[in-house]
Formats: structure tokens, C-alpha cells, sequence
């Protein structure tokens, strides 16, 4: 047929020479002819083909080689990892695995955030770092390649390793400390432990038997957690109260005993007696069978507040009943007072705690990061016409009078505390509770300053680089002229000449009233500008009136609310 390529003729039994011996020569090739065909008459046969040789060698084509492209980092199926922003963020993810999938051995650091590492398959596992706050990692030696929901490597995974071989090993307790515990209400419970110093034996004596409650009394030592026993920890001496009763114990008892200077009233956790210990107003960030493991069998761990702190509790001597300790005085006898100047006790460091309860989102706290997010985000939507921003190196601050009504999928949610403009993250509180005096001393505000306080940092703001939030998308206006063209100056002209009667202008009174007031009309972005400024500087009364002004009368209604609540 036209267009055939030439071809070799091969005997299937033919085998190619082996060792030494000589290859008998090959045999031309046939070519095909082509054959031009006649109008009406058949072509003839083509003459016969010469017979083929015994044997033949075949000569092989050359292999055709292909650029080799450069694969894909492939991540390990059976290692993963993930970036927390917070330690309780990176306790959440571990509180969320089973205690199979926690008791394989894993990898803690501290750097850049918070690290854990675990030997499991991404697939199963990158959906509850996300869940958590975090950012799944897969291993593609030597570094670690952000993974997707689905835990395989984005298009863009390749352009953002991470390599955490040079961040901080920490222990899961070093984890615990840092993340601190959650505040929960107090369940009514028969049984609680209490650990108190010795001088208040007495007094606790007294009012647990009051109510109604046995007592059981053990001396006890206890050192800070995380300290080892050879590691020179300070040890002091307390008592180990057991409390038990037919009904559960009267929550006014319980308020009562943990107001007392380092006195932590407990609840068990876990199936084995006192191998863990709560403060009944709190409770940990990870599920108890994350913990109990680590607890050595002779040693009792105790979490409490931030003023108690976190305790290795081992007992040093027998239990006794607490009604022995009760002694009747026929006398009493009050002391003289010491004559030398009174000794104030060590201030307590401020923390924020989580805070149950209803929450109101005012502001939201971004990053770099989330900035670039946000223009995309709040193009289309209404917040951009109201909402402002202060920002700031590495932080910044979204807000909007009367509260931002909506949420976003991004940056730490903040709620205005005041006084002024002081914002907390929302959801928390401050342990111990601060009045608006201290919280205006203590974080230097003003008219002129915003201060927004997350459980790991605090940033400050000044009002005056306050900006409108559509600036992030919105560039300068295209120049203006107002000079009229010469040829329609002249044509104006023309037609204003053959007019008979020229028009009369109308009167003041006889103008048409503007947007607003009757024959007025209202700056509205100057007015939402200003209510900003009155918020944070806490005058939320008359920020309220600029809204209603504004023609923003729900945004006015919550600040009336605030104002009426004090809040």
C-alpha cells in the first residue's frame, strides 16, 4: 500500500548466537513497491518473494529516551503532623484521638506555635488538626509539606515546608501548664477531696462537720508540677481531707472552702482513688485517659487555678477521722497585735481564663496573613461600608460601631470589656477578676488608646490611625476635570441666544430638599467614622445618637444596650 515503511521477515525458531559463534548475515531487507492502478484492468500478482535464510539476526530499534520529569514530593503514609497556634488548640486535637491511636509513641515542640507528631496515617487524622485550629503537615523527608483536608499535599504544598528540628522538645505536662484548664460549673458531688494548709485544719473542720459531712484527715507532701523529686523543687507540708456525705455536698460549703488562701477542693477523675484530682470549677483541656497514663502509681497529680497552681501530691503519714482533732476551748484568748508594719502578700498574676456563658463578638484581632484575606473577603459583603481598622505591626483590629453582627472564618474574635477601648478574647475572663479602675491602670488606657488582650498576647492600638475597612481594596479615584469642552461651550451658547426668556432660577425656598433632614443633608460616612472614635473611647450614649443619625438603628440599639447594661 502507498505509504509503507520497509519491513524485515524473522523465522519464529530463529534464535539469535550465542558465546562466540559468528552471526550469520542478515538478508536485505524487501521493499514494497508502490503500484499505480489501472483504469479497467486488474494489476497482477506480485512476483514471488525469495526464500528466507535459515537464520537471521533482527537488528533492534534504538530505545527512544524521554526527558524524565521531576516528581512530586510524596508524603510518609504513617506520619503526621500538625501546627497549633495555642497549646490548648494542639490538647484539643490530642483530647480528639482514641486512647489506641494516643498511646503510640508522638513528638511535642514548642517554636514557631505549638508541634505534635504522630505516627499516623494523615487521611484519618488531617481532618482533626483542622478541626482543632491547626495545620496538617505530611513527612516528605527532610521536611515537613502542608497537607488539605483530604491529607494529600496541595498544587502549593511544595513552596511551604516546615522544618521544626531546631524547635523545643516539651513534655505533654510542660502542654498542660501552658494551655491552663477550663471553668465549668460545680456538679453536686458526695465525695471531694480537699487540700488545705495546716493552720486552716480547724476552721475547715468546723464547717464541713456543720454541714453534716465526715471527715478524714491524712498529712501529705507536694511539690510543683514538673519539678522531679531530684530536680530541688521546693516541698512543703499540707493536709489531705476526704470529704463524704449521704447527699451531695452543699454547693455553699464547697464556694466557702475554696475561697481560702491556697486551699483547692477537688473532684476525682478517672476510675482509680485520687490518682488525679481537679478543682471542682474546673476541668482539664484533654480527656482523663490522656493523663493517667503519665501518673506514676505512688504520686497523686492536682490541678487547680492559677493562683493554687499545679501540685505532685505524695501522702507521708496514716489516716485519721477529723472529728479527733476537735478540741472544746472554755477560753479564748485573742492575741495581741504584732506591733511591726503589716506584710501585704505576693500580687497574683492576672490570667485569662475561659468564661461560660453568652458571648458578643465586637472585634476581631487578624495577622499579616489574614489582612490579605480579609480584603477578599468583606468586598461584597455590608460590613465594608461600616466597618474600620486599626492596624498595627503584625496585628491588627477590625471593628464596626455597635459590633460587627457577623462572624468570621478567621483571626481571634474579640468582645469590648471597657473600660474604653479594651477588647478581651471573647469567651474568657479575667482570674482573678479586675475592676474597670485596675483594668485602666494596669493596661495604661485613654482616650486615645485600644488594647486588645488574647491568652497569649496583647497588643495596642492608636486611635488615630483608624481607617476605613473598604481602604484595604479601594485605590484613588480616576482625576476629574471640570473645564468644559470648547465645542460645547459654544453650542451652549448658541441655544442660550435663541432662547426668548431666559430661565429663571429658583428661590432658596423653592429648592429641593437633599438626602436627610428637610431641606438639609447628613455626612453619613463622617458620622460612622465618629462613632467609631466615641465607642472605643467609651462613650457609648453618644455613639448611639450618631448612628440613629446615620440611619443605623440596630447598630444604635446594641449600643444603647451596652450603655444600659454597663457592659
Amino acid at each position: 500500500m502507498a505509504g509503507d515503511k520497509p519491513f524485515k521477515i524473522t523465522r519464529v525458531d530463529s534464535q539469535p548466537p550465542r558465546g562466540n559463534q559468528p552471526a550469520l548475515a542478515p538478508s536485505p531487507p524487501v521493499t514494497a513497491r508502490r503500484v499505480a492502478p489501472a483504469a479497467a484492468t486488474p494489476s497482477a500478482p506480485p512476483p514471488p518473494r525469495p526464500p528466507a535464510p535459515l537464520a537471521e539476526t533482527v537488528t533492534a530499534p534504538a530505545p527512544v529516551t524521554t526527558p524524565t520529569k521531576k516528581r512530586k514530593k510524596t508524603v510518609a503514609a504513617d506520619r503526621v503532623g500538625g501546627q497549633f497556634r495555642t497549646p490548648a488548640a494542639l490538647l484539643a486535637f490530642a483530647g480528639a484521638l482514641t486512647p489506641e491511636q494516643f498511646s503510640v509513641s508522638y513528638n511535642l515542640r514548642r517554636g514557631d506555635g505549638w508541634w505534635a507528631e504522630f505516627p499516623l496515617a494523615p487521611e484519618a487524622t488531617a481532618n482533626l488538626i483542622l478541626a482543632a485550629g491547626g495545620t496538617p503537615f505530611g513527612w516528605a523527608d527532610p521536611v515537613w509539606i502542608p497537607l488539605g483536608p483530604s491529607g494529600a499535599p496541595s498544587s502549593v504544598s511544595a513552596r511551604n515546608p516546615l522544618d521544626v528540628s531546631a524547635w523545643k522538645t516539651v513534655t505533654l505536662i510542660e502542654t498542660l501548664v501552658s494551655a491552663g484548664l477550663r471553668s465549668v460549673s460545680y456538679a453536686p458531688a458526695m465525695n471531694l477531696v480537699v487540700i488545705i494548709p495546716g493552720g486552716l485544719a480547724a476552721f475547715v473542720l468546723r464547717r464541713t462537720m456543720a454541714a453534716g459531712v465526715s471527715v478524714t484527715i491524712t498529712p501529705a507532701k507536694c511539690r510543683s508540677l514538673g519539678g522531679g523529686k531530684s530536680s530541688g523543687a521546693k516541698i512543703w507540708s499540707v493536709l489531705l481531707l476526704r470529704l463524704h456525705s449521704e447527699r451531695p455536698i452543699p454547693a455553699s460549703l464547697v464556694y466557702a472552702l475554696s475561697g481560702q488562701p491556697y486551699t483547692l477542693v477537688g473532684v476525682q477523675h478517672g476510675q482509680e482513688t485520687t490518682r488525679l484530682l481537679v478543682d471542682v470549677r474546673l476541668r482539664p483541656p484533654v480527656p482523663s485517659h490522656l493523663l493517667l497514663p503519665l501518673i506514676p502509681q505512688d504520686e497523686t497529680w492536682v490541678l487547680g487555678t492559677p493562683d493554687v497552681g499545679h501540685w505532685v501530691l505524695e501522702t507521708s503519714g496514716a489516716e485519721i477521722d477529723g472529728a479527733t482533732l476537735l478540741v472544746c476551748e472554755q477560753n479564748f484568748v485573742t492575741p495581741d497585735l504584732p506591733a511591726t508594719a503589716p506584710v501585704l502578700p505576693k500580687p497574683i498574676a492576672v490570667q485569662l481564663i475561659r468564661s461560660p456563658g453568652t458571648v458578643r463578638l465586637d472585634a476581631v484581632l487578624l495577622d499579616d496573613s489574614e489582612l490579605n484575606w480579609l480584603r477578599g473577603f468583606l468586598m461584597t459583603c455590608p460590613l465594608g461600608e461600616v466597618g474600620f481598622l486599626l492596624p498595627g505591626p503584625g496585628a491588627h483590629l477590625l471593628m464596626a460601631p455597635g459590633g460587627l453582627a457577623m462572624t468570621l472564618p478567621f483571626g481571634i474574635p474579640l468582645t469590648c470589656i471597657g473600660p474604653g477601648g479594651l477588647y478581651i478574647e471573647t469567651g474568657t475572663t479575667f482570674y482573678p477578676p479586675l475592676p474597670a479602675g485596675a483594668r485602666r491602670e494596669r493596661f495604661g488606657l485613654d482616650a486615645a488608646t485600644v488594647v486588645a488582650v488574647t491568652g497569649q498576647h496583647a497588643f495596642r492600638f492608636r486611635m488615630d490611625s483608624l481607617v476605613p475597612v473598604w481602604s484595604l481594596w479601594v485605590g484613588e479615584a480616576p482625576a476629574v476635570s471640570d473645564v468644559m469642552p470648547a465645542p460645547s461651550a459654544r453650542y451652549i451658547e448658541a441655544l442660550a441666544s435663541r432662547m426668548k426668556t431666559p430661565a429663571k432660577p429658583l428661590k432658596a425656598e423653592e429648592k429641593p430638599a437633599r438626602e436627610g433632614v428637610p431641606g438639609g443633608s447628613i455626612d453619613r460616612p463622617a458620622l460612622l467614622v465618629e462613632a467609631a472614635r466615641l465607642e472605643l473611647a467609651g462613650n457609648l450614649r453618644r455613639a448611639a445618637e450618631l448612628l440613629e443619625q446615620a440611619n443605623e438603628p440596630g447598630r444604635a440599639g446594641r449600643l444603647y444596650e451596652r450603655a444600659a447594661t454597663g457592659d
